[in-house]
């Protein structure tokens, strides 16, 4: 059996959530939760730890860019490290490469999402989760061996 994700959509446009709807349907396991701005989000993420975000760039309020740099501060704030997928209407490679080095883990483009929908987000999920394994390890190694020169307390700041 799958691990039950759920994904948090912040798309503002109902066709395009509804083409989202309809791709995900197939998975069961991916329970969506919509969402329509990112003051949205800011208010939702103190309740809700979404496994994985998926972001349409173009919302009423932020345009491209901007609105991944906006999801991650809101992200960044609530304490919340869930992994961002892009959703686009353009197919930018530019804007794309970007975005991935902003720190987003993959992107799909309206309406060509049927084939490409689960292994992004399984993908993403799995990276994250990966990193993040990763990190606590090294952090833990850092730890013990500098134990002697930071003391018992673990406190790396001093």
């Amino acid at each position: 059996m799958l691990d039950e994700i759920n994904a948090l959509l912040l798309e503002d446009n109902d066709s395009d959530a509804e083409l989202f709807d309809e791709a995900i349907k197939p998975y069961r396991h991916i329970h969506v939760f919509r969402i329509k701005s990112v003051s949205d989000l800011a208010e939702c993420v103190t309740s809700v730890y979404p496994d994985i975000l998926v972001i349409d760039l173009n919302l009423a309020g932020t345009k491209g860019l901007q609105t991944l740099t906006e999801v991650q501060k809101v992200m960044c704030d609530a304490g919340n490290g869930s992994p961002v997928i892009v959703l686009t209407g353009v197919d930018d490679l530019e804007m794309v490469n970007t975005a991935i080095n902003m720190g987003a883990q993959d992107w799909l483009i309206k309406g060509e999402v049927n084939g490409n929908l689960k292994r992004a987000i399984a993908v993403a999920v799995a990276r994250h989760n990966a990193i993040r394994e990763a990190s606590q390890q090294l952090r833990n190694y850092i730890l013990e061996k500098f134990k002697p020169i930071i003391g018992s307390t673990g406190d790396l700041h001093g």
